[in-house]
């Protein structure tokens, strides 16, 4: 229906190979989830370094001013 759109995918890194055999992904978005848990399991600032990460992450994406979103994630982290 929308043959100029660009279909961009944020994905969990280590299934980024995952994207590669799906025709249509033109971006792919890795996300380092391993570095959010383990900042939250950390003590003292673990939580104030897992923010920014996903602060950086999300700031990245808002950059992109993407026209339509669909989160299809079953993880407790979204």
């Amino acid at each position: 229906q929308y043959p100029n759109a660009v279909m961009a995918v944020a994905i969990e890194k280590s299934f980024v190979s995952v994207c590669d055999g799906i025709p249509g992904i033109d971006e792919v978005y890795p996300i380092d989830l391993g570095v959010v848990c383990q900042s939250m399991h950390r003590e003292q600032d673990g939580i104030v370094d897992a923010y920014r990460y996903i602060d950086s992450v999300v700031e990245e994406l808002r950059s992109k001013r993407f026209d339509y979103v669909i989160n299809m994630s079953s993880s407790g982290y979204t």
